[in-house]
């Protein structure tokens, strides 16, 4: 799916639902009309593939909001960069708002419903949008050791620097290209702008009474359903590259194959006495211009499209506490894994306390003895003489959890643990990097047997929207996927790890 397919698909629907509205004898203009079937499916569309992972959206909101508090804090502008903390501490209640709200402006657009505040609402989202995927797209332009609004500094367009990758338009159901995502708002500008002028012509379908009841009934099932998905499930559909049935091991040697044989087809080059950029074929690159390195400064690369496109399961990597990377080992295990993830660890230090630490000291006589591999000669030999039991106190970090997501842990999955435990299943629980501390106090209490490995915490965002949640592996491949809500019962679960 691409997004020319897309906005073909929503042309074909808007064009369809012109014909049956004007056939319905609904008073418009055809332009008009079309346009807000247009804008409306694509809204609504928008909003659908959002709504079925609401958490993506907020993860997405907590990157532009991180990324907003550190622009904001280099400028003039600084006292705005307060406010960033506090949207991202709320990015779930603000990606469930703007999701209903972008179902709810599809659905008025296609009606008709209270046109001016309609035309109005469409227009603001717009520019909230068009500024989103413009600061995403623009700050390619920017070198990472500078601010956004140091434009002075401003230079040529490098995809690295771009401090978020993609706008989330389109959740994972299609991952856009900053400039196509900034170029697609624009364009909808047009019909915001043209809604504005001409809101008195929309067309209206049914009775405002008809029309009432259906926006009504939008908002509270579409609440509904983000709800029920932000807090009790994963993605009712899932669009991430680590979904069931993927196996992780295969197709991450894949992407990187495919990696290695690109092909570079041409280079960027910059005039040293000038800064005129030129785009040239890699054959005359390296027959012409390689040799005038006095004059040409290579900048950039351009390769053949991948074979396989990355995801980011290119990116998955786990490590121990010492930083020894163990992802092949990790994947290539054939036997039936059990991954625990927990993509934040809601603890903080509780204090110290001292424990009482024992140690058997033994101690050694030398004494001379007949050396067994040579007769008549005498070697010294250590003999014990006894052994003691020494104390001594030593200071622990003691760290305190959030009790509602600590529960889920010891009441929900640490049985199911047990039970894995018993089955000879090791099992694995996989953190961002977390203090030795902090990690034996988590592990404390839990009857279960876990490794301890770690990992990005958005890529454990990726894999898992539950926090904690399970992951059954089975030679490289994902099996199953639980929520901490919806764990299987003991008869299930022992039957999945046969």
């Amino acid at each position: 799916m691409t997004i020319w397919t897309l906005i073909g698909v929503f042309a074909a629907s808007g064009a369809v639902l012109t014909v049956l509205t004007r056939a319905a004898k609904v008073k418009g203009e055809w332009l008009t009309t079309f346009l807000q079937h247009f804008c409306g499916v694509w809204f609504f569309v928008s909003g659908v593939v959002k709504a079925i992972d609401p958490t993506g959206t907020a993860f997405k909101m907590e990157q532009y909001f991180a990324e907003f508090q550190s622009t904001f804090e280099g400028t003039w502008l600084k006292s705005i960069a307060g406010v960033f903390p506090w949207l991202s501490s709320h990015s779930l209640g603000f990606s469930i708002f703007m999701i209903v709200l972008e179902l709810l402006l599809g659905v008025m657009l296609i009606l008709g419903f209270r046109r001016k505040l309609t035309a109005w609402l469409f227009f603001v989202v717009l520019i909230f949008f068009t500024f989103l995927t413009g600061f995403t797209f623009l700050t390619g332009y920017v070198p990472t050791e500078y601010n956004f609004f140091q434009f002075g500094k401003w230079g040529r367009f490098i995809k690295e620097n771009m401090r978020v990758t993609d706008c989330g338009c389109f959740g994972d159901f299609l991952k856009l290209d900053p400039r196509v995502s900034f170029i697609k708002d624009l364009f909808l500008l047009i019909p915001g702008i043209y809604f504005l002028l001409r809101w008195p012509r929309m067309h209206q379908i049914g009775s405002r009474i008809s029309r009432g009841a259906l926006w009504l009934g939008t908002l509270v099932v579409s609440g509904a359903f983000c709800f029920y998905y932000t807090f009790f499930a994963e993605p009712a559909v899932d669009f991430r590259p680590f979904r069931e049935g993927v196996n992780l091991r295969v197709q991450r040697a894949a992407e990187f194959k495919a990696k290695s044989e690109q092909e570079i087809t041409h280079m960027v080059l910059e005039n040293k006495e000038n800064g005129k950029v030129i785009t040239v074929a890699n054959d005359e690159y390296l027959k012409v211009y390689a040799a005038q390195k006095d004059v040409w400064k290579a900048v950039d690369q351009i390769k053949s499209p991948l074979a396989v496109p990355s995801t980011k399961i290119s990116e998955f990597y786990v490590y121990d506490a010492e930083e020894n990377d163990l992802t092949d080992d990790f994947l290539n295990d054939s036997n039936t894994t059990l991954w625990v993830l927990m993509y934040k660890v809601p603890g903080h230090k509780a204090g110290t306390t001292t424990v009482t630490v024992s140690d058997t000291l033994t101690t050694y006589d030398t004494l001379m003895v007949a050396d067994p591999k040579t007769p008549g000669l005498k070697i010294d030999s250590l003999v014990p003489r006894g052994t003691q039991v020494v104390t001594s106190e030593k200071q622990v970090t003691q760290w305190e959890f959030d009790q509602s997501w600590y529960n889920r842990l010891r009441t929900g999955i640490d049985p199911l643990v047990e039970l894995a435990n018993k089955a000879g299943i090791q099992v694995f629980a996989i953190t961002p990097t977390i203090d030795a501390s902090e990690q034996a106090s988590l592990q404390a209490p839990l009857k279960g047997q876990y490794t301890f490995l770690h990992a990005d915490d958005i890529l454990l965002k990726t894999i898992m929207r539950s926090n904690p949640g399970i992951v059954v592996v089975r030679n490289g491949q994902i099996i199953k996927k639980y929520h901490f809500n919806h764990l299987p019962n003991e008869s299930t679960w022992s039957g999945l790890l046969k």
